[in-house]
């Protein structure tokens, strides 16, 4: 095989294992997520609502069990408390354990809650078994314990429950209590206390302002663009809205039961209603846009889901408590409408799949020609009816007619070399009695080519192999035939 045919074959084979390589992941991450590869955004207001592309469960020993918190971190692993095994578990986005963690300081975590990554990369774990924050680095190394809010009068702490979490860009922790008074507190990155609002108070009228400030288990707690603090006031079926230094703002009602809050983007809050068994997206005006899940154990329903999580690649991570797993969320891409409007069917997406075998099909075929039939189409001054058909010959055959030419045709050109079987090649030597040479032509015409021959013995085994073998006369005569059919 000349150069120019060897550079020109690699590349051909590289293009189509590229090819297939893109088309094997794309399938491999359409059936794992049930989505395309293309970036996920958010909708126009009322439009769509996120669809269902995979959960992430563990397995084996790393198997969720109750799973309550979870926090996508900036370098996109999931960190997930699994409650029943009082331990924090860490996935990759796309679902794969990297590791879990659960020893802090000289105990050990009970009932592991919420959780978030502070600005700095630390992982802060709320324990309401222990009724402490706990912090790790991102590794889960333990790094620290939180100091809980202390009495005015001496440097002794309350008691406390911190439950759900949040930081803002300076790096403050904002955290609800949930014990001796059900409140909001917020700390500096030193842990000292800023303020803190709120008290205990159940409130049957979820809109009378009269019960503002009043929480009743709060869990959910999250900011927005401006810096305003939202508490999702769970018990109460409403979220209360604060400004960044803790002053009461307005009620939001929602009804159901509010757990887990966070914004998607500057204008859309998503609201984890537990009891719904459902996430709502809202406006921040409180006007619902829609609502994702609904109750059961298949994929996209949910069991008392909790907490929710927005990964940095828009993802959307929700745990489904009482399922053992979290799911998995998306925005569809939007396409705009001018554009859509002339975009074929999906399905049209298949068409390049179905046309590959008869491409396939389609492809030059090749002839494996030896020598005494070159000799003929030399003599005979007909090297233009080899021209544009795929003539493979043995590499000395090559050799022996790379220099001729013949008005613009030039053999060297035209004639291909290929590499045979040893194994084959020993096989029919002793089988058909036959020298190396004729061995080595079997073996290439093995793999159904032609064979271009004048020997009758190599026409009499090759035909007994399946392969068609043709004379000089005989590939003239049907190729004169096809040329005056075309005109």
């Amino acid at each position: 095989m000349n150069p120019r045919q060897r550079r020109k074959k690699i590349l051909i084979l590289v293009a189509l294992l590229l090819a297939l390589l893109l088309i094997a992941a794309g399938l491999w991450y359409f059936l794992a997520r049930r989505s395309l590869p293309v970036p996920q955004v958010p909708p126009d207001r009322g439009i769509n609502c996120p669809t269902y592309l995979y959960s992430i469960t563990g397995s084996g020993g790393s198997a969720l069990l109750r799973p309550l918190g979870v926090a996508v971190s900036r370098d996109n692993l999931v960190y997930v408390t699994d409650s029943a095994h009082s331990r924090v578990e860490v996935f990759t986005s796309a679902g794969q354990f990297r590791f879990s963690f659960n020893k802090a300081g000289g105990t050990t975590l009970l009932l592991p809650v919420y959780i978030m990554q502070a600005p700095d990369g630390n992982i802060y774990v709320g324990d309401r078994g222990r009724k402490e924050v706990f912090v790790f680095t991102p590794e889960g190394k333990f790094v620290k314990k939180l100091p809980g809010p202390k009495k005015p009068e001496s440097k002794a702490a309350f008691k406390w429950a911190p439950l759900a979490m949040t930081f803002d860009a300076k790096g403050n922790l904002y955290i609800t209590d949930i014990l001796l008074q059900h409140r909001v507190l917020s700390y500096t990155r030193e842990d000292k206390l800023r303020f803190q609002f709120g008290r205990k108070g159940e409130s049957p009228n979820s809109k009378a302002p009269d019960t503002a400030e009043r929480f009743w288990f709060p869990n959910g707690i999250t900011l927005d663009n401006r810096g305003n603090i939202w508490v999702a006031d769970s018990n109460n079926r409403r979220l209360q809205v604060y400004d960044r230094d803790g002053k009461f703002g307005r009620i939001f009602v929602t009804g159901g039961l509010p757990r887990g809050i966070k914004f998607y983007d500057v204008g859309l809050l998503m609201i984890v209603d537990t009891l719904g068994h459902d996430v709502g997206v809202w406006d921040k005006k409180g006007n619902n846009l829609c609502y994702f899940g609904e109750r059961g154990t298949d994929i996209g329903q949910f069991q008392y889901p909790n907490d929710i999580s927005i990964g940095p690649d828009k993802k959307i991570y929700v745990t489904d408590v009482y399922n053992n797993r979290v799911q998995v969320w998306a925005f569809a891409p939007q396409i705009p409408k001018p554009i859509a409007k002339y975009l074929p069917p999906p399905w049209c997406c298949l068409i390049p799949l179905l046309l590959l075998p008869l491409l396939l099909l389609l492809r030059k075929k090749k002839y494996l020609a030896t020598d005494d039939f070159l000799e003929l189409v030399v003599d005979n001054e007909r090297l233009d009816l080899l021209e544009g058909k795929r003539i493979i010959v043995m590499e000395e055959t090559y050799a022996r007619f790379r220099h001729v030419e013949q008005d613009d045709l030039n053999m060297a050109e035209i004639l291909e070399t290929e590499e045979w079987d040893e194994a084959d090649v020993r096989e029919y030597m002793d089988q058909y009695q036959v020298d190396e040479y004729e061995a080595r032509i079997l073996s290439m015409t093995h793999r159904k080519k032609y064979l271009l021959t004048e020997d009758p013995d190599l026409r009499r085994i090759a035909t007994a192999l399946g392969v068609e073998t043709l004379n000089y006369d005989e590939f003239v005569a049907r190729f004169e035939e096809h040329e005056e059919e075309e005109q």
